[in-house]
C-alpha cells in the first residue's frame, strides 16, 4: 500500500513539474509565474528547476511587456496610451505577485533574484495621457450634431472615470452626452372627435411600459409639455371606431330519451301469458320517450378601431413611415333554459343550461382588448 502511495505521488510531482516546464515551452510565462506562486502559497513542493523557471519567465516577460511599451510610446498615438496603461497595470500587478513570496531561496540558499521596477510614476503618466485621450476624443465628438458621435462621445467620458473619479468636466460632459445622444419620442393620439370612443380610452392606451421596448438612448414620454423639443413623434391615427350593439339570438331544439316505464305481460299468439321453462310467467320492461325544449341564448357584441401608426421626424419634418394600425375584440356567451323532463337533457345541453347569465361588457371593456393590440 505504502508502495502505491509513493508511486503516485511521484507521479503527482512529475506532472506538476512536467506542466511548468510545458508551460515555459509553450512560452506562456505568466502560466509558469502564477503556477510556482501558487505552489509556494500552498506549500507545496517546489523544486530548483521550477524556480529557475520562474526566474526566468519573469525576466523574459518583463523584457516583452517594456520593449511593446516602448513601442507603443514610440507610435506617438494618442489612443495607445490605454493599452499602455493596462500593460502597466499588468506589470505592476505580477511583480506584486512575486515579491509577495519573496524572499525565494534555492536549495543551495543562494536568492532568486527578482529585479524590482518602481512602475507608479510610469503608470500615473499612463493614467493622465489616457484620460486626456478620451477627453479630447469626446471633445471632438461632441462637436458634431450626430447622435451616434454623441453616444460615442458618451463611452469615451465614462472611460475617464476608470482612471479618475473626478477629471476637469468630465461630469457634466457626460450628462451633455446623454442628453445629445437620447432619441426623445413622444407618443400621442390624433382622433376625429366625431368618433365613437369612449371616456379613458387614451388612458388605457398608454397605461402600458412602452419603454421597456427601446434602448437605453431612447425616452419615452406620454406628455407633450415634458420638453421643449423632441426627435420623434409616434402618432396612433385614428380613422374609424366602432362599437357594435349588443346582439341576442336564440336557438331552440329538443333533446329525446327513452327510459324504463315499468313492465308488461308477454303474450303469445292466442293472447295468452308466456310461461318460462318453470312455467312462470314472462315479463318484459316497457319504455317511454321523454323529452325536454331546450332555448339556446347567444349574446354576441364586437368593438374594432383602425387608423395608422405614423413616425415623424421633426428634425427633417417628414413622415419616416406609416403602417397600417388595428385592434379588435368579440365577446361571444351563451345560456340555456329548459322545459320538460329534466331526464331527457344531453351532457351538451347540461353544460349550456349550467352555464350562468352574464351581461354584456360596457363600451369602455369592449375597447380595452382592442387596445391592447394597438398597443403591440
Amino acid at each position: 500500500m505504502k508502495n502505491i502511495i509513493a508511486i503516485l505521488l511521484f507521479t503527482f510531482i512529475l506532472s506538476a513539474c512536467g506542466s511548468i516546464q510545458k508551460s515555459f515551452e509553450n512560452q506562456d510565462y505568466d502560466k509558469v509565474i502564477s503556477t510556482v506562486i501558487k505552489n509556494l502559497n500552498s506549500n507545496k513542493k517546489v523544486t530548483d528547476d521550477d524556480l529557475r523557471l520562474l526566474e526566468e519567465s519573469y525576466k523574459r516577460i518583463i523584457d516583452t511587456d517594456l520593449t511593446q511599451i516602448a513601442r507603443m510610446k514610440a507610435s506617438q498615438n494618442p489612443a495607445a496610451w490605454v493599452d499602455i496603461f493596462n500593460r502597466y497595470k499588468l506589470v505592476m500587478n505580477r511583480q506584486e505577485a512575486i515579491l509577495a513570496v519573496t524572499p525565494i531561496f534555492y536549495q543551495d540558499g543562494s536568492l532568486l533574484k527578482v529585479d524590482e521596477y518602481d512602475f507608479v510614476p510610469l503608470l500615473e503618466e499612463a493614467r493622465e495621457n489616457a484620460s486626456k485621450y478620451h477627453y479630447q476624443e469626446a471633445q471632438r465628438l461632441l462637436a458634431s450634431s450626430s447622435k451616434a458621435d454623441a453616444r460615442a462621445a458618451y463611452d469615451h467620458l465614462d472611460c475617464i472615470f476608470y482612471y479618475y473619479t473626478d477629471y476637469k468636466d468630465a461630469a457634466n460632459l457626460l450628462k451633455l452626452a446623454r442628453e445629445k445622444g437620447t432619441n426623445h419620442v413622444l407618443l400621442s393620439v390624433d382622433k376625429n372627435p366625431y368618433l365613437f370612443l369612449p371616456d379613458g380610452f387614451e388612458n388605457e392606451l398608454f397605461n402600458y411600459n412602452y419603454q421597456s421596448s427601446f434602448s437605453d438612448w431612447t425616452e419615452i414620454y406620454i406628455d407633450p409639455y415634458a420638453r421643449n423639443q423632441f426627435d420623434i413623434n409616434v402618432k396612433l391615427v385614428i380613422s374609424n371606431s366602432q362599437i357594435s350593439p349588443g346582439v341576442i339570438k336564440e336557438n331552440t331544439y329538443i333533446d329525446k330519451k327513452e327510459v324504463e316505464d315499468g313492465w308488461q305481460y308477454e303474450y303469445d299468439g292466442r293472447g295468452n301469458v308466456k310461461k318460462d321453462s318453470l312455467g312462470n310467467d314472462i315479463k318484459k320492461k316497457k319504455y317511454k320517450t321523454i323529452s325536454a325544449q331546450i332555448t339556446e341564448t347567444t349574446m354576441q357584441r364586437d368593438a374594432v378601431i383602425q387608423g395608422a401608426i405614423e413616425i415623424y421626424d421633426y428634425n427633417s419634418q417628414r413622415v419616416l413611415r406609416r403602417d397600417a394600425a388595428q385592434g379588435e375584440s368579440v365577446f361571444s356567451a351563451s345560456y340555456a333554459t329548459f322545459r320538460g323532463d329534466q331526464d331527457a337533457l344531453s351532457t351538451s345541453s347540461i353544460r349550456k343550461i349550467r352555464s350562468p347569465k352574464v351581461a354584456f361588457p360596457t363600451d369602455i371593456d369592449m375597447i380595452i382588448p382592442a387596445t391592447e393590440e394597438l398597443k403591440s
